[in-house]
């Protein structure tokens, strides 16, 4: 093929453009016919799925021909009908969801559908989706006021922390710690596809499509869907100011464009270019504004979404060449349809909302941003300037506007920025004025008449800048709890979650203290106003404390605190100052401020729940009376009369109503217990049981002594103290008690209480050691107190003792917690007769190093491990195992310590940290696909499972369990270990295989030993191959074979190649033919085979093979002759007209000597594509002459040749350069001689 260029010397603004022409290759035509089609009847643009088929219609008004190829015709050619608008249609029976497709224009290019709500990547082909197969159940749409909005800016591919990019089903599980906080809404950045699989999102290449590498469009209705459950709205970032610049099919769409630009999707003229290319939309155009509009509406209702967020309408509203109407005037149809027919979705600009009427409701308050920055960043108090705060305060008073603190251009590495705490203190963003200026900015924002936003992150303090790789640190909610605690009380106060505090959704604001000598401001808000709904805010932008400052308040009485940010339930290093409540007599009163804090005063004090009593706590024996005592407060119960007790026996049965008497404020009743009874169930109502008051659904649990027989707990547990161990493990009885603590059969385990030797239902439980050992009581369960409380068992070893194997199970929602104690955390077999297996079917929590030991026994656990970013370490026993076959999640990772370890994963774990094999061995049969493994020499890694990045540190690799594939989600490097490679029979796959998703190589020696026994079926006689190993990108440098079955001398040997992206070990016999190239192209609009060899005497020549399913077809009729010379331009070429260009085969080539041998050679996998120049980059202009870039591919070399004269056509092309090997994925050239000439074309082709 080859690839003309000429200069148009009238492109716009000075600049040389280009445009390309294809030209000759080989002259075979290749007639294609077919069934005439008629355009659609059916509406709606796009690959649109009905009952038997799909609809395409896409809209190409300057094509002269449109076809779509897909799975549906074999890649064959359907061609779309002309309806006379521009738009182009067919109905194609057969046709289904799912199947890949792409349009074919002009009987020379592809392109993705514009409309497609799926594609395979941003280079790959476009996927029909069903529109309306999604079960959205029946989760109403959640639809918040804006008064009422607090809006979480995430970005899926980093929000739910493990490696990046991450999907909608990972961001789903980290859901519920938004609902925690009290968001509302999440707003998205953008989720169009765009090229690779890490972005901010703001280079849309298809914009109808869902990420691929977010998990497509499902995914996102999934999340979407999950949110809704939740209460949460969905708002889309979304990008219509500019497309691109990359992986853009939409570009010159139809094959028109005018000075080189666009095309029908763009402008082209000046008008076009923007900040990121010449890809600014033609909001002109009738085609292209439908385009837009139809895309808002799409997200709304096909995926219900609740809101969008425009990004940067200045370029939308406004080009190079000035103020553009046409984007103002689509701006204001889209918002003016969206506000008639859902009013409920937000409309939201990133800037210039209010420039003209164009119907947005809000726009991000950048200016708000800079202000408040300033104020916190300032080294010093004497920089901060109060009437700076009082202005980003009061200066726009309205939900017109978005406020915050962080954002992702604000905080974002790309663009040199970082957080907020960082910005404050760049040398330790931990220090104790970084948490407290960034805390008092979040407090600053959620006090501010305006729509409050945070960003991913901030409410635990995150410190790292945004980027696209940089994963959220979840383990930081622990350790920076208190903040996390801080933004939960902020936002509940912002939204009066708890009553109160309605003022702060208003957006009525007096700033009515302004002291720039002391830094303090206060301001007064409120919405309905009337002082009926007053909120007093105060804050100290200084270091120094302020005792019995002077506030004024706007109206006397008692103001109670509703937040304080110096509380010391927020940092242990915090002050805690400020009162809980002001008496105001007058205009002020004294309030104490700590530094750089804020507080929230309102007239409605926090609620009190309502609490339960009983007494005794725990009743012995039947006939007890326990005294109930029941507290309303401010509860759902308050101002009932008369409440009852609903009590029920032994979970809930007999269940009776007893009416409690008045006492003050509470409601007690006196039960007696009745016989056989060993727990009261207790809930509280009205008279009518219409009002209920079950403790937030835990209901109240009265344990109940000698008594009623409980059912058998399934758990006998020793629980050990802080004395060394000794020979005492059996001891059964109180005489041991100071020592050793036991929970007898009938009890769930509870933590004891030494001084009246009886067991507590209620608190963590504290334990330093468990040894568990009952040969009588194989299963074992930890139980909450009430069987759903959640709870936590903290532990620091739990050593097994006895050679009876057990499962340990979980009851309600009980879990371990390995920590305290000295020295790693454990779990550990320590069997002394070697037996056993101990399974744990609970979660375990870890809060530091521990140690899973399958020493004396097997350890298998089925439950979850969180590993809370520690190590696990494995030491092993002979001959026993560790499994692990629930989700380890966590940044910390897994090392095998001994050379008896052996670690099998058959869960599908998502912890992020490092697995070192140091020594032992790991089988992965499950999944570790976020952790990279290093294998030492004393380690092997095996398995048909999934791991991270491998290197072979000298360590071994088996993959499968017995021939298998063993998959590697990263890059491989084998340098310096051994790969042993089971190959069970001549079947190029019946083998052992590496299949690496990144790159594939050797560093050092690689040594591949195969078996010593000849696989079944071998002849010595024949060539064979098999396949070990493959990757995006291999090489085949510092491998080679070790051991291997024998033969008999002089018949044939072992090789090792590398065929395109496979690794290949080879057994040859004599072969007359040495390959040095092997090629599939596109030519002429047929698939052309080249190869290149190197011929002798006795070969007679060449039959080509395709793989078609699992079986190989000839693609010539007729022997393809060798030639009979020995040199390098020994070439052959076979059209293959039962082959579609753009597709991807596998071929071979069947060498026939004249001795009647057949040798094989390949297989080879290609893809069927043209040779082209890199898109906007062909040819460039540069000081020294004319840069050449075209898309180049494996086993491929090129020549460049140059002419000066178009009358001379193809005979005036001289050769200017040869033996260009390919460079993946371009190659280029520099023509030094061109550049003062002034028409010349260059053409591009394969040597």
């Amino acid at each position: 093929m080859a690839t003309v260029f000429k200069p148009n010397p009238a492109g716009p603004r000075g600049v040389q453009r280009w445009r390309g022409v294809l030209g000759g290759g080989l002259a075979v035509l290749l007639a294609v016919s077919g069934a005439v089609h008629a355009q659609s009847a059916r509406p709606g643009m796009g690959a649109i799925p009905y009952s038997g088929g799909v609809t395409f219609r896409v809209w190409a008004p300057n094509a002269s021909s449109v076809a779509v190829r897909g799975d549906f015709n074999a890649w064959g050619e359907t061609a779309l009908v002309s309806e006379g608008n521009g738009n182009w249609s067919v109905d194609v029976a057969g046709a289904v969801a799912g199947q890949k497709y792409k349009y074919y224009l002009n009987g020379s290019f592809w392109k993705r559908d514009p409309r497609a709500r799926q594609v395979v990547n941003s280079t790959d082909n476009s996927i029909i989706y069903d529109r309306n197969s999604f079960d959205w159940g029946a989760t109403p749409i959640p639809q918040p006021a804006r008064k009422d909005l607090v809006i979480y800016e995430m970005h899926v591919g980093t929000y739910e922390g493990g490696t990046t990019p991450r999907t909608f089903d990972h961001a789903i599980a980290r859901l519920d710690h938004l609902q925690d906080l009290g968001i509302n809404a999440i707003k998205l950045m953008p989720i169009n596809e765009f090229p690779g699989g890490r972005s901010w999102g703001y280079n849309p290449a298809d914009p109808y499509a869902v990420e691929s590498d977010y998990g497509g469009p499902d995914a996102f209705k999934r999340f979407v869907k999950a949110c809704h459950e939740r209460g949460l709205a969905v708002i889309l970032d979304v990008v219509h100011n500019h497309y691109g610049p990359t992986d853009m099919d939409l570009w010159q769409f139809d094959g028109w464009s005018s000075n080189s630009l666009g095309g029908i999707y763009f402008y082209n003229d000046g008008r076009a270019p923007t900040s990121w290319g010449n890809t600014r939309p033609n909001f002109g155009s009738a085609q292209v504004g439908q385009f837009i509009r139809d895309q808002i509406f799409m997200w709304v209702e096909e995926y219900r979404v609740g809101g969008f967020r425009w990004d940067s309408v200045y370029n939308i509203l406004n080009t190079d060449l000035g103020a553009n109407s046409e984007g103002r005037d689509l701006l204001n149809a889209i918002n003016s349809e969206l506000a008639s027919t859902y009013p409920h979705v937000v409309r939201c600009a990133e800037d210039h909302a209010f420039d003209f009427a164009i119907y947005f409701e809000n726009q991000w308050d950048v200016n708000y941003w800079w202000a408040l920055r300033d104020q916190v960043v300032a080294a010093s108090d004497a920089e901060r300037n109060m009437y700076n705060v009082r202005d980003l305060l009061d200066d726009w008073p309205s939900h017109n506007r978005v406020v915050f603190s962080e954002a992702h251009d604000y905080v974002g590495s790309l663009n040199g920025r970082t957080r907020l705490p960082a910005q404050i203190d760049s040398t330790d963003p931990e220090s104790l004025w970084a948490r407290r200026r960034a805390l008092l900015a979040a407090g600053i924002v959620m006090t501010t008449p305006g729509i409050p936003m945070i960003f991913q992150g901030q409410e635990m303090h995150e410190t790292l800048a945004f980027h696209d790789d940089t994963a959220l640190r979840w383990a930081r909610t622990n350790s920076h709890a208190g903040i996390v605690q801080a933004y939960t009380d902020l936002i509940h106060c912002r939204r009066n979650l708890a009553g109160g505090l309605q003022g702060l959704k208003g957006t009525g604001i007096n700033v009515n203290l302004v002291n720039n000598t002391d830094k303090v401001v206060s301001y007064i808000r409120w919405d309905a106003g009337g002082q009926a709904d007053d909120v007093v805010v105060v804050a100290n932008f200084s270091s120094q404390t302020r005792n019995n400052y002077s506030i004024p308040f706007p109206s006397t009485g008692t103001w109670h605190s509703r937040f304080n940010s110096d509380s010391t339930e927020y940092q242990p290093d915090f002050t805690g100052i400020g009162p809980a409540q002001v008496q105001v007599s007058g205009s002020t009163a004294p309030v104490s401020l700590g530094a750089y804090s804020l507080q929230i005063f309102s007239k409605e004090r926090e609620p009190v729940p309502a609490t339960a009593a009983f007494d005794p706590s725990a009743p012995v024996g039947c006939g007890a009376e326990v005294t109930i005592t029941y507290s309303p407060h401010d509860g759902d119960l308050a101002g009932v009369s008369p409440v009852y007790a609903y009590i029920g026996l032994n979970n809930w049965a007999s269940a009776t109503l007893v009416q409690m008497t008045a006492s003050g404020d509470d409601w007690t009743a006196a039960y007696e217990i009745p016989a056989d009874t060993y727990e009261l169930n207790v809930a509280f109502t009205d008279a009518n049981e219409e009002i209920w008051d079950d403790n937030d659904g835990d209901n109240w649990t009265v344990t109940v002594q000698n008594c009623g027989t409980p059912p058998l707990a399934p758990e006998t547990v020793y629980w050990r103290g802080d004395a060394g161990l000794n020979n005492n493990w059996a001891n059964t009885d109180a005489s041991g008690i100071n020592n050793w603590w036991r929970a007898g059969d009938q009890y769930t385990v509870r933590r004891p209480d030494l001084s009246n030797n009886v067991w507590s239902a209620t608190g963590q439980k504290n334990f330093n050691i468990a040894i568990l050992d009952n040969a009588a009581r194989p299963a074992m369960a930890l139980n909450d107190a009430t069987g759903t409380g959640g709870t936590e068992f903290q532990l620091h070893q739990i050593l097994f003792q006895n050679g009876t194997s057990r499962t340990l199970t979980q009851g309600g929602n009980a879990y371990l917690h390995l920590g305290g104690g000295s020295g790693n955390a454990k779990i550990e077999a320590t069997s002394p007769n070697g037996s056993g297996t101990y399974t744990f079917n609970v979660p375990v929590q870890m809060a530091k190093t521990t140690e899973l030991n399958p020493v004396g026994g097997d350890l298998i656990f089925n439950g979850a491990i969180t590993n809370g970013g520690y190590g696990l370490d494995v030491w092993g026993g002979a001959g026993k195992s560790l499994t692990l076959a629930g989700v380890v999640s966590g940044s910390g990772g897994l090392n095998l310590k001994s050379s008896l370890s052996q670690v099998g994963i058959t869960g599908h774990s998502t912890y992020n940290g490092d697995t070192a094999v140091g020594t032992g061995m790991l089988v992965v049969n499950g999944s570790i696909s976020n952790s990279a493994v290093s294998v030492g020499s004393g380690g092997v890694v095996s398995g048909a499972g999934t791991i991270g990045a491998l290197t072979l540190a000298g360590g071994t690799v088996r993959p499968g369990n017995s021939v298998g594939t063993l998959t590697v989600n990263g890059n491989a490097d084998l340098g310096g270990g051994t790969y042993e490679c089971e190959i069970a029979s001549t079947s190029p796959t019946d083998c052992d295989l590496i299949a690496a998703k990144g790159t594939l190589m050797a560093s050092s020696t690689l040594t591949i030993n195969l078996p010593e026994t000849a696989p079944e079926g071998f002849d010595p006689d024949v060539a064979y191959y098999w396949v070990v190993a493959t990757g995006q990108s291999v090489s085949a440098d510092n491998m080679e074979i070790g051991t291997k079955w024998s033969y008999p001398a002089g018949l044939g040997g072992f090789g090792l190649e590398q065929w395109g992206q496979d690794i290949v070990v080879t057994y040859t016999t004599p072969t007359s033919v040495t390959f040095f190239q092997f090629g599939v192209r596109a030519e002429n609009g047929q698939v052309v085979i080249r190869w290149r060899a190197s011929a002798h005497g006795d070969t007679v020549g060449f039959w080509v093979e395709r793989l078609d399913g699992d079986e190989w077809v000839p693609v010539n009729s007729q022997i393809i002759y060798a030639h009979d010379v020995e040199e390098m331009d020994d070439s052959y070429a076979q059209v293959d007209t039962n082959a579609v260009v753009g597709g991807t085969y596998s071929y071979r080539i069947i060498e026939e000597t004249s001795a009647g041998d057949d040798v094989i050679h390949g297989p080879f996998e290609r893809t069927a594509s043209a040779l082209a120049f890199v898109p906007g980059r062909g040819l460039d202009v540069e000081p020294g002459g004319i840069r050449i870039r075209w898309q180049s591919r494996e086993d491929e070399t090129y020549r460049v040749r140059r002419s000066t004269n178009l009358l001379e056509g193809l005979d005036g092309f001289l050769p200017i350069a040869a033996g260009l090997y390919a460079d993946e994925p371009e190659n280029e050239y520099l023509d030094t001689n061109a550049a003062p000439l002034g028409i010349y074309l260059i053409e591009v082709e394969e040597e």
